[in-house]
């Protein structure tokens, strides 16, 4: 009798614990999830404030601002000197006629003209490479008031044609020869050409085969062998900072292409499209390294969305990446 009371204490002692850690667990899951609400909550409120404070923020900045508005205007570029024309003009809130304003750009101070309520200078600044205009400042009566305005200025988006290259394909490795490697590639070259101020003419587009640094061969790309063709009427307006679309030419054409690649070299499929100003602008398609067996070797494919970079007619560099290109060989 006293054996199987102690069997019932243990068998209810054992309900009750498995009921307790039952509990337990469901407990816990109710803290985890009433934790997770907290945080939630916390990430929303959060957000909140941040939205709170940028618009407070901003309303300050504005409030503060010596300016209504400003506006910059690219009017033209200089290809062989690599310069562009850009207007800038100030709207300020307060001034007299006896006000006179400046603005810093790279570091160079330009004095500007009243004209109708508003501040204007024209200025030269580089067509390849970016800059910013700082600052301005308006001077009354000996007194400096500068406003911050760190404004990037791309001229070469607007004023130069953007070329835009990439090879949709198919390949496959043939036979070897003694001392190379064929690689057989199908697929569609695409080249896509825009330019913001005016039509983005060219005058010839290539195929290029580089074995080791040195065009092999150069394939002419005939408008006559594309398989789509899409123009645009261009525009000749001056072309604003971020104001409108480009004007846009895009081509694409069907290859089937050989490529024979000594061993222990390195190769590549390129385009060079020469645009209307005379500039060259070339995009790396694909590229292999084959090793002195022939049996290892390693493909690039970097092209997809990037812009061409752009040389001279002499190969002089005018706009070009840092050179990452080891990150892209696979």
């Amino acid at each position: 009798m006293k054996k199987d009371y102690n069997r019932l204490i243990s068998g209810l002692l054992a309900v009750g614990l498995i009921f307790s850690i039952f509990q337990i667990y469901t407990l816990k899951n109710e803290v985890e999830n009433l934790q997770n609400r907290v945080n939630n909550n916390y990430e929303y409120l959060q957000r909140d404030i941040n939205n709170i404070y940028a618009n407070v923020n901003a309303q300050m900045k504005k409030q503060s601002s010596l300016l209504n508005d400003y506006a910059v205007e690219y009017t033209g570029g200089d290809v062989s000197n690599g310069t562009a024309q850009i207007k800038f003009v100030i709207e300020p809130k307060e001034y007299s006629q006896t006000t006179t304003a400046t603005f810093v750009c790279d570091g160079v101070t330009h004095s500007m003209t009243l004209a109708d309520g508003k501040f204007v200078a024209e200025f030269t600044a580089p067509l390849f490479t970016d800059s910013v205009i700082e600052s301005v400042t308006l001077t009354e009566g000996g007194t400096n008031r500068v406003q911050e305005i760190n404004h990037g200025i791309s001229p070469r988006n607007s004023l130069v044609t953007a070329v835009y290259s990439q090879f949709d394909w198919q390949q496959s490795r043939g036979s070897r020869t003694e001392n190379s490697v064929k690689w057989i590639i199908s697929g569609n070259v695409e080249i896509h050409r825009e330019r913001y101020n005016g039509q983005p003419e060219i005058q010839d587009m290539y195929l290029l085969y580089v074995i080791d640094d040195q065009v092999v061969k150069r394939e002419q790309l005939l408008p006559t062998d594309t398989i789509a063709e899409d123009i645009e009427d261009a525009t000749q307006e001056p072309s604003y900072s971020g104001a409108q679309s480009p004007n846009t030419i895009s081509y694409s054409f069907e290859k089937n292409i050989e490529f024979f690649t000594p061993l222990n070299s390195e190769a590549f499929l390129k385009t060079e499209v020469i645009d209307g100003d005379g500039l060259h602008h070339i995009t790396i398609l694909k590229g292999w390294r084959t090793d002195e067996t022939g049996e290892e070797w390693r493909y690039m494919d970097i092209s997809r969305g990037s812009e061409a970079e752009i040389y001279t007619a002499d190969g002089t560099p005018l706009f070009t990446y840092i050179d990452e290109s080891e990150n892209y060989w696979w």
